[in-house]
C-alpha cells in the first residue's frame, strides 16, 4: 500500500512481461477448441545496437458456456415458491445488441516495446498497445451482465538515471456499454445502454537512497500525480479529477539475519481529502533454511464512479399490456462516500526442509471498516413522484456501512523431486465476519467459500512429451441477492447456495522439433463437473482446444509454453 496507493487494498500482484532484452527471434502460438474457441499470437523481438525492441499481435475469441448467463426469478402463483426460468429458454429473452447470439470475448491487441540503453546510467524504455474488440462482465444483482465493446489504448514512457526513476502512463477507453439482453416476464427492465469515453494520465518521480544508520538502509522515495476524465451517460455530468501522492518505504538491515521494513504514502483526493498509509514489516532469517515475517498495515480503496456519480433510471416495460411509463428503477450515487479502510495483520513462515522442496505458511486477520456498498433502496422511503410525473419504486444506492473482518491462513508446498517431475499442493481457508449493530456481534458472510485447494503436477519426458494435471477445489456458498421480479415489477431479495466443485486442467504436449516446434492438447473441467460461480452467472461446461507453439530460434522459457 506504501508503494502503490488506493484499491492496493488486499495486495498487489505484479504481473512482469518479457523485456526485448529476453526476446529474441520470432515465436507463434495459435489454438482452437469446442465454443468458438481461438486465440493466438505472434511475437518478434530483436535488437538495433543499444536498441531492445520487441512487438506482439494477438487474438481472443471465446463464446459463453450457455446463450444466455442469467437465471431470473419469479414466484410460481399456483404454489408461491420462487423458481428460476431455465437458462436456455429463449422465449424469456430479448437481445439488446447486433452481436453473435453466443460471443462472451472477442479481441484483437497489438503491444510494442523498446528499451534504449545509452549508457550505464542512462536507460530510455517506451511501450505502447491497443486493443480493440467485445467482452461481457458481471455488475449488480439489479444491473445484471453488462457488454463492453470498444477501443483501449496505453502508452508508457520511462527514464532511468542511477537510482532516480520516472515514469508517465496514459490510459484511454472509447467504449459502448449495456445489457446484451434481458429477461422478459409481465414486467422487465428498459436495457441500459451508454457509451463511455475516459482518460487517465499518471506521472511519478522515485528515487532510492543507500546509507548506513543503526545498520545498513535502502529509502525509495517519491510522488505521483494522476489525472482522471469521463464522459458517461450513466453518471450525472462529465468529470476531470486530480490526485495527488507522496510515498517512501525504507528497509534497514540491523543484523544480519533480521530486516525491518517501514513505508507510509499520502494521497489526496478530490472527495475523500487526505489519507494516510502507514505499513512495517519485520523479517528473520532464522536459518538459511527457514524465514519468519511479521507484517502490519492499512490500506484503503477509494470510490469509483459509478459509487460517487451514478444518476441513470430504467423504465419498467409492461409487456403483457402497455408501458408502465409512471415506474422506473433508480440509480444514485455520492460524492460524500468515504474510502473502505484496512488494517491488516499477517505472520509468514517459509522453510525449506530439504532439496527442491518448499513450504510456505501465511496467516492473517483483517479488520475492515467505512465499507461501501450497493444497497437495495427502500420502496416505502422512495416511490416518489418525480419531476417527469414518474413515480421511482426502488434502485440502487450506494453507502458506507459498518465493518467487517477476514481470518485464515494458507499452506503452499512445492517439491521438485527431478528434474523432469515438479508439483505444488496449496489449501487456504478463509472466514469473513460482518458486524451487526444491532446485536452488537459479528456473523459470518456465507457467499465466499471457507475452504479451497489446488494441486497440480507437471511431469516432462526426454523424448519431448510433457503433461500438466492442475486440480482446484472449492467449498459451498450461499450468495444474498437483489432483483426484479419480472412478474410483479417488485424488488426482491432471496439467497441461493450454490455447491462444491471440483475443476480439473489438463495439458498434453509433444515437441515435434526438439525445442521448436511443439503440439498440444489443453482441457479445461475434464470431469465434466458443470457448475456456476455465481447465482446469475452461466453453468461452466467444459473445453477443450488444440494448439501449436513455433519458436523460430532458441529454446522457450516456461512462461512461454
Amino acid at each position: 500500500s506504501a508503494l502503490y496507493g488506493a484499491n492496493a487494498f488486499t495486495g498487489v500482484i505484479n504481473i512482469i512481461t518479457k523485456s526485448p532484452q529476453d526476446v529474441e527471434g520470432t515465436s507463434f502460438n495459435l489454438r482452437s477448441g469446442n465454443y468458438n474457441s481461438l486465440n493466438g499470437s505472434i511475437i518478434h523481438g530483436g535488437k538495433f545496437g543499444k536498441l531492445f525492441y520487441k512487438t506482439s499481435l494477438g487474438f481472443d475469441q471465446l463464446n459463453r458456456w450457455t446463450k444466455y448467463n442469467n437465471i431470473f426469478s419469479f414466484t410460481n402463483p399456483s404454489t408461491g415458491e420462487k423458481e428460476f426460468y431455465p437458462n436456455q429458454n429463449d422465449t424469456v429473452y430479448k437481445k439488446n445488441i447486433s452481436e453473435s447470439d453466443n460471443l462472451a470475448l472477442k479481441y484483437l491487441r497489438f503491444n510494442m516495446q523498446a528499451d534504449y540503453q545509452y549508457s550505464k546510467e542512462h536507460k530510455f524504455n517506451f511501450a505502447s498497445g491497443v486493443s480493440d474488440g467485445y467482452s461481457e462482465l458481471y455488475t449488480h444483482d439489479l444491473l445484471g451482465y453488462f457488454f463492453r465493446k470498444g477501443t483501449f489504448f496505453f502508452m508508457k514512457g520511462q527514464y532511468d538515471y542511477k537510482d532516480t526513476r520516472v515514469k508517465i502512463f496514459w490510459n484511454r477507453q472509447d467504449s459502448d456499454h449495456g445489457n446484451p439482453y434481458s429477461a422478459i416476464g409481465v414486467h422487465e427492465i428498459q436495457p441500459l445502454l451508454s457509451s463511455v469515453f475516459s482518460n487517465v494520465v499518471d506521472g511519478e518521480v522515485q528515487s532510492a537512497l543507500q546509507f548506513d544508520f543503526w545498520g545498513q538502509n535502502n529509502l525509495i522515495y517519491g510522488a505521483s500525480y494522476r489525472l482522471k476524465t469521463v464522459e458517461w451517460a450513466m453518471i450525472d455530468a462529465d468529470h476531470t479529477e486530480n490526485h495527488y501522492a507522496a510515498f517512501m518505504q525504507n528497509e534497514l538491515r540491523f543484523w544480519e539475519n533480521f530486516i525491518f521494513v517501514l513505508g507510509y504514502r499520502f494521497d489526496l483526493h478530490p472527495h475523500v481529502g487526505d489519507t494516510h498509509s502507514p505499513r512495517t514489516s519485520l523479517i528473520w532469517s532464522i536459518t538459511p533454511s527457514q524465514t519468519l515475517r511479521l507484517s502490519v498495515g492499512t490500506a484503503f480503496r477509494t470510490p469509483n464512479y459509478m459509487e460517487n456519480y451514478s444518476l441513470f433510471s430504467a423504465r419498467i416495460l409492461n409487456t403483457a399490456d402497455k408501458p408502465s411509463s409512471s415506474l422506473v428503477l433508480e440509480a444514485r450515487g455520492s460524492t460524500d462516500l468515504k474510502p473502505e479502510n484496512i488494517t491488516s495483520l499477517e505472520l509468514g513462515y517459509i522453510i525449506a526442509p530439504m532439496e527442491k522442496m518448499k513450504i510456505n505458511l501465511d496467516l492473517f486477520l483483517n479488520f475492515i471498516r467505512d465499507q461501501l456498498i450497493a444497497v437495495k433502496t427502500d420502496r416505502a422511503i422512495s416511490k416518489l413522484k418525480r419531476d417527469d410525473g414518474s413515480f421511482a419504486i426502488g434502485g440502487l444506492g450506494f453507502i458506507n456501512k459498518g465493518k467487517s473482518r477476514a481470518l485464515g491462513g494458507e499452506i503452499n508446498i512445492s517439491y521438485s523431486p527431478f528434474k523432469w517431475l515438479r508439483g505444488y499442493s496449496n489449501y487456504a481457508y478463509q472466514s469473513i465476519q460482518q458486524y451487526d449493530e444491532t446485536q452488537e456481534s459479528y456473523y459470518v458472510l456465507k457467499q465466499n467459500p471457507f475452504h479451497k485447494f489446488n494441486l497440480g503436477v507437471q511431469y516432462e519426458h526426454a523424448s519431448g512429451f510433457t503433461a500438466n494435471l492442475d486440480m482446484h477445489g472449492v467449498s459451498s456458498r450461499t450468495w444474498p441477492l437483489t432483483y426484479l421480479n419480472t412478474l410483479t415489477a417488485e424488488i426482491e431479495e432471496n439467497h441461493t447456495t450454490l455447491d462444491p466443485y471440483l475443476l480439473a486442467n489438463i495439458r498434453l504436449g509433444y515437441w515435434i522439433i526438439p525445442d521448436s516446434l511443439e503440439a498440444y492438447l489443453s482441457g479445461y473441467n475434464v470431469l465434466f463437473n458443470y457448475h456456476r460461480e455465481h447465482p446469475f452467472g452461466t453453468k461452466i461446461k467444459t473445453r477443450f482446444m488444440v494448439g501449436v507453439n513455433w519458436f523460430f530460434k532458441g529454446k522457450p522459457t516456461p512462461d512461454e509454453i
